[in-house]
């Protein structure tokens, strides 16, 4: 049978540093666990103290001696507060020298820097202050027992993000070490079907990711406010006491931990809304030279306002030290506009159906340096939270892989929307007219067409602009303004050119007239029509799940040239070329027999 095959040395050699993954990620969290356990004792013994300080007696005492300790390191300037006293109880002569429940020097808040004020005025003075005795003994005598609020929350962040981390990783590891073992015996009895080495994919029934993405964000949401909520303890005390006002800096933190909150609890909407989804696959796997195809089934009925966005990816992520980046090697879209129980008001069924190329990689089931993804994403913009849900599906090679394959799309065509090429242009922002003196088509690619992408870069854009001008007005070491700097260049050209770049493309069966730049403004470019070679898609940005495309001309002495830039999705691009290329005269064959079906 096509792609059987025993374990191989590289598939042991793969399980062994998973396991070895799994045992250095239980080793690392152990660290991180002490850490927790550590803060949650310092709270635990802090929260005690108090307790048991509230039934010691206030009596008067001398201030002898007072000091300001100041330690500076690279991290900043940490106080502490020294005193002497002396007081009499039942007669009997004794010397004090704790000051406060939370011994030690920090800079979290003022605390240090008042209460040496204030000591050190009674000591100058010469007027008696009041300390609290330990009846049980009366050596042990404390001048503030007042909890430090600032002080019992950074522990308790500690605790939080430390022990958080610690704990969450090491049940991690023991859920990843039970879950290989799990899949180590699913190789044993199927190999040579890695399709088969997952719980998940064996059954053909896939659900949503939607659950871990709400999770993540929950998470993450909750990690990044724990971690930045010390520095709104410690910027008030630089910016007061230090006069440091490029510590205001630090806000940025908590501000973008508000944007995660907001995220988060969009995801949680979402959830409430609609719940988990279920790909059922009509058959396991999806077929590299093949199809996948299967129904999508909600817990919710869905009530689309356009339709259903079904998209099909195969995604490769890439891992080098410490930097991981996606990228779309294809992708394919479809619009679905009828649902398969239309009648049923509980629940929404979405019928899937792609054919899949021949030469694409294959699923991969380890998690090595580089990992390929087959992501389906189905979403639909609804009245209130849109719905949206994904998909990990198994594609590999089988013994149905052909590398001429051609999907018979007859059974999806009753639900998925013809390609009109008016539609897409409309979704696009793309403008159709006739060429100037009658002979062809002109198409503009005008400006400013993704405005969601534009505000997401430009509020990224502004903050980061925002920074460099505190850090300059403060006075800050140059290398920071100038290597920011450098970069906010960058996303500034990035910025413009989404804003105010502008084509217009005269096509007929002789040439091509192109002309593009800021606001159309830039030099015009003739290609003659026998000089194309081909009319290109490369794949251009990419933000978030959405991939653009651009529209390049390859000419037959090698020249590239642009005429169009950032058409969101291949299914549009692809559209666009062949409306381009009906312009210029170029539709073989197949093309116009498809073309004269579709409109019998």
């Amino acid at each position: 049978m096509f792609g059987k095959r025993h374990e191989s040395t590289d598939d042991k050699s793969k399980k062994d540093k998973s396991k070895t993954g799994v045992g250095c990620l239980a080793l690392f969290s152990l660290p991180f666990a002490g850490v927790g356990v550590f803060a949650v004792w310092m709270v635990v013994s802090t929260l005690l103290d108090y307790t048991r300080m509230g039934h010691w007696v206030e009596v008067l005492c001398e201030i002898q001696k007072v000091e300001l300790e100041e330690h500076h390191d690279e991290d900043g300037t940490t106080y502490k507060v020294i005193a002497q006293y002396s007081y009499t109880y039942q007669d009997r002569r004794y010397t004090g020298e704790r000051v406060a429940i939370h011994g030690g020097s920090d800079n979290v808040g003022s605390f240090h820097q008042r209460k040496y004020r204030e000591l050190r005025q009674y000591q100058q003075n010469g007027r008696p202050f009041r300390c609290f005795v330990n009846l049980e003994d009366p050596s042990d005598a404390i001048l503030y027992r007042q909890l430090r609020w600032e002080i019992l929350g950074f522990y308790t962040l500690f605790a939080l993000v430390f022990g958080g981390v610690g704990f969450g990783l090491l049940g991690g590891s023991l859920w990843a070490s039970r879950k290989l073992r799990a899949e180590g015996q699913l190789v044993e009895q199927h190999p040579g079907e890695p399709w088969r080495w997952k719980e998940e994919w064996a059954g053909g029934e896939i659900r949503s990711s939607n659950k871990a993405r709400l999770i993540g964000a929950l998470l993450f949401a909750t990690f990044w406010n724990l971690v930045s909520a010390p520095v709104l303890f410690f910027v008030p005390g630089e910016v007061l006491d230090n006069g440091n006002k490029l510590a205001l800096l630090g806000f940025l933190f908590p501000l973008v931990g508000v944007g995660l909150i907001a995220w988060a609890l969009y995801e949680v909407l979402r959830w409430r809304k609609y719940g988990p989804s279920i790909f059922r696959m009509a058959s396991v796997p999806g077929v590299l030279g093949g199809s996948l195809a299967g129904v999508v089934q909600t817990s919710a009925k869905v009530f689309p306002a356009e339709g259903y966005r079904v998209k099909l990816s195969c995604i490769c992520k890439t891992t080098s030290g410490e930097d991981t980046t996606e990228e779309t090697l294809w992708d394919d879209e479809q619009l679905i506009e009828r649902e398969l129980q239309g009648t049923d008001f509980q629940r929404s069924a979405i019928p899937v159906m792609f054919a899949v190329p021949y030469d694409l990689p294959a699923s991969t089931t380890d998690d090595g340096n580089r990992q390929i993804t087959w992501r389906l994403e189905v979403s639909a913009a609804t009245p209130g939270i849109d719905y949206r849900a994904t998909f990990d599906v198994p594609v590999f090679k089988t013994e149905e892989s052909q590398p001429d394959f051609k999907l018979d799309d007859s059974l999806i065509e009753q639900y998925a929307a013809p390609r009109d090429a008016g539609q897409e242009f409309a979704a696009t922002g793309i403008t159709r007219l006739p060429a100037p003196g009658g002979q062809g088509d002109r198409f503009i690619f005008p400006m400013g067409r993704h405005p969601g992408v534009i505000f997401s870069l430009g509020l990224f854009l502004t903050v980061w602009s925002g920074a460099i001008i505190l850090m300059w007005c403060w006075s800050a070491p140059l290398i920071f303004p100038v290597v920011f700097g450098l970069f906010d260049l960058i996303l500034v050209v990035a910025v413009l050119d989404l804003v105010f770049y502008q084509s217009t493309v005269d096509i007929s069966p002789h040439s091509l007239i192109i002309r593009g730049g800021p606001f159309g403004i830039g030099r015009t470019r003739i290609v003659a029509a026998d000089q194309i070679k081909e009319i290109q898609t490369p794949q251009g940005m990419q933000s978030g799940t959405s991939v653009f495309f651009n529209i390049v001309a390859a000419t037959t002495d090698g020249r590239k040239v642009t005429l169009g830039k950032r058409l969101r999705g291949r299914r549009a691009a692809e559209c666009v070329v062949g409306e381009l290329k009906k312009s210029l005269g170029r539709v073989d064959k197949a093309e116009s027999g498809e073309r004269k079906a579709e409109r019998e």
